[in-house]
């Protein structure tokens, strides 16, 4: 049975995925901030992560960013109210496998997460350095800072 871990201040958001994907054989865990979330994710392991992006607290990307340190191969998808250029682009260097906005559609969602699990490139880690930046992934090269030519 597969795993998953859903993240969001609201509860109504929480319940209704919860109820969602446990109708589809998932076993699903919540958590209402990102601190229980990392707290969670320290305890066990999740085969995919909803998470909200605007939390009091940690942030989806910072809860993202633990997640990659300890579970690399972990799914990700962040369901946010606030959809914004920047929050997207940190997303995606941190892998995270959709950004989709609320209210969101739930076949969307669905697929979006079985379309994960069909894409064997899709687990392949994501490389953090020790100051907690990101790093090329296995075979992509030297790491780069973005907008420069050279390392």
């Amino acid at each position: 049975m597969r795993r998953m871990l859903i993240v969001d201040d609201e509860e109504t958001i929480r319940w209704a995925l919860q109820e969602l994907f446990m109708q589809d054989g998932w076993e699903v865990h919540c958590a209402a901030d990102g601190d229980e979330a990392v707290a969670m994710i320290s305890r066990g392991t999740y085969d995919f992560m909803i998470t909200d992006l605007e939390m009091p607290g940690m942030s989806g990307v910072d809860v993202i960013k633990e997640v990659r340190c300890r579970h690399p191969h972990m799914g990700v998808a962040i369901l946010t109210g606030y959809a914004s250029l920047e929050a997207a682009v940190d997303a995606l260097r941190l892998r995270a496998w959709d950004y989709l906005t609320k209210p969101v559609n739930v076949k969307d969602l669905k697929q979006s997460i079985a379309d994960y699990f069909d894409d064997p490139a899709a687990k392949l880690p994501v490389i953090l350095g020790a100051d907690g930046r990101f790093g090329p992934l296995p075979g992509e090269g030297t790491w780069k800072e973005p907008g420069r030519d050279r390392p």
